[in-house]
């Protein structure tokens, strides 16, 4: 799907899931705000629960991130939001086997791509994870305003963002 933004394709992904209070999300005390924006939003206004796991400053080892996460994964988990790297370090975050995770708990992968599509090499498929939201105007070089947003085959009867609910009965 085509979006304005990063942030306009996480707010949609958050807009178009029907959360609610005791549901809880799990991201990172490491999180760019526009990724963080839509789950605080949900925080404050319907009680839903942002946990997030510290990833100290330097931390570059996968295998403890990946044991925090695990840890902190609990039954009202409804969703794991990271970025793909981190914007405030630049640390690749271990995506595929973050979307495992998720998937063994009955809980979504939304990664936050930001800083990843151009830089890096990005297989939405590979990853495993259920949205990807990335901006244009990074390092893919298109212009201020554009923006990709990806759901899985398997998220778009979860995840179903009301400005695109048309292109899904047109396309679908």
């Amino acid at each position: 799907l085509i979006t304005n933004s990063t942030t306009s394709g996480m707010n949609a992904v958050a807009q178009g899931l029907r959360l609610k209070a005791g549901d809880r999300i799990l991201t990172t005390d490491q999180e760019h705000g526009g990724g963080l924006l839509c789950w605080n939003y949900f925080a404050k206004y319907y009680g839903v629960i942002v946990d997030k796991i510290n990833i100290p400053w330097g931390e570059n080892n996968s295998e403890l991130i990946l044991e925090r996460i695990k840890s902190n994964l609990g039954k009202k988990t409804k969703l794991i939001s990271v970025s793909h790297i981190l914007s405030s370090t630049g640390l690749p975050m271990p995506i595929e086997e973050i979307s495992a995770l998720a998937r063994a708990n009955g809980t979504l992968c939304i990664v936050d791509g930001a800083q990843a599509a151009g830089a890096i090499r990005v297989n939405v498929k590979e990853l495993g994870c259920d949205a990807y939201a990335t901006s244009g105007h990074k390092w893919l070089m298109g212009p201020k305003g554009t923006g990709l947003l990806y759901l899985s085959k398997e998220a778009q009867d979860i995840i179903r963002p009301m400005q695109f609910e048309e292109s899904y009965n047109t396309y679908n």
